[in-house]
């Protein structure tokens, strides 16, 4: 213990009574200092807990898996199997451009789910008909809509753009909070607006009868803090199995979508050969029957992207847009 003399104590209360004003700025500054720290150490923290109960309280997902040539209930099946996999559901999700009030952005829409990612409704009511929609709030604040507003798709974007969606006007009837975009940063997503529908509101028949999403919940995840490394890596995990499955799956699934366009192309012929027949016109030369011909270079080069696309199956990094 190091001991003070009295002299030398009595000069140093001295030294401060006549700096007295320098030597509170100096504290004051000090404990400002301190302050600020911790506010940013602990204020951090308490943010991250915060959001996460969000998102916990919301079911939200743990990993989105996307495929190019969709996601059939054999798909879905499979991935339940897999292990630290609790509950799997099937979603649609299409990529659409609509007026803002600054110009044209880019809206997300994706279908209601019933187990995971359930949205908590500030005003309205969430979509019933399939031409609703129900918009997430701060996204919508900023694009300028409001419930009752119509929402027009402009077309010509593609099996995964508004020519999957059975209406190109949605009526927006409500505003949400989603667990999956809690945060307003978009540049990580590049949408600058989402929207949820029901699963009616999909054409299937333009998305090869299948869903193009898959969400994953994996309730060993459940007591783990969505920020912490430990998360990051059960994910990692389970997201390692989901890629081994989906390259295995989609070999078998472009199979099954090339062979099925193969069928219907072969019908098409025959039907155009009757009619050439019933007009009395020569018909169209068969190709010979035995060994299957060559896939098409676009075709072989769809077939890799699709196995790429699998292999791509991580978790969804974006699942908190901040």
């Amino acid at each position: 213990m190091v001991r003070v003399k009295p002299t030398r104590a009595l000069e140093t209360l001295a030294n401060i009574r006549v700096n007295l004003v320098a030597f509170v700025s100096i504290a004051m500054f000090v404990g400002l200092g301190i302050a600020v720290f911790l506010g940013i150490r602990w204020g951090g923290e308490a943010m991250r807990l915060g959001v996460h109960s969000a998102m916990d309280a919301g079911s939200a997902h743990d990993i989105e898996v996307a495929f190019p040539y969709g996601l059939t209930d054999d798909d879905l099946a499979r991935l339940r199997e897999t292990e630290g996999v609790s509950d799997v559901e099937g979603g649609y999700s299409a990529f659409a451009t609509i007026a803002g009030t600054s110009g044209d952005i880019v809206i997300r829409l994706q279908s209601l789910t019933e187990r995971m990612d359930r949205a908590t409704v500030t005003e309205g009511r969430l979509p019933e008909a399939d031409d609703e929609v129900a918009l997430v709030r701060h996204w919508a604040n900023r694009a300028g809509i409001a419930v009752g507003d119509t929402i027009e798709l402009k077309r010509g974007q593609g099996t995964t753009g508004a020519d999957c969606m059975r209406s190109g006007r949605l009526k927006v009837v409500g505003l949400v909070q989603h667990p999956s975009y809690l945060g307003v940063n978009n540049g990580a997503l590049g949408i600058s607006c989402v929207g949820l529908t029901t699963k009616g509101a999909f054409d299937p028949d333009k998305l090869f009868g299948a869903y193009t999403n898959a969400y994953i919940r994996c309730d060993s995840l459940a007591a783990l803090n969505t920020f912490h490394d430990d998360y990051v890596a059960g994910v990692r995990q389970v997201a390692d199995r989901v890629d081994a499955l989906g390259a295995e799956r989609a070999t078998a699934r472009y199979d099954k979508v090339y062979g099925e366009s193969r069928e219907k192309a072969e019908d098409a012929r025959r039907q155009l050969d009757d009619g050439a027949s019933a007009l009395g016109r020569p018909q169209r030369a068969r190709p010979r029957r035995g060994r299957p011909a060559r896939r098409p270079a676009h075709a072989r080069r769809h077939a890799r992207r699709g196995r790429r696309a699998a292999r791509r199956c991580v978790p969804d990094a974006s699942v908190l847009p901040v």
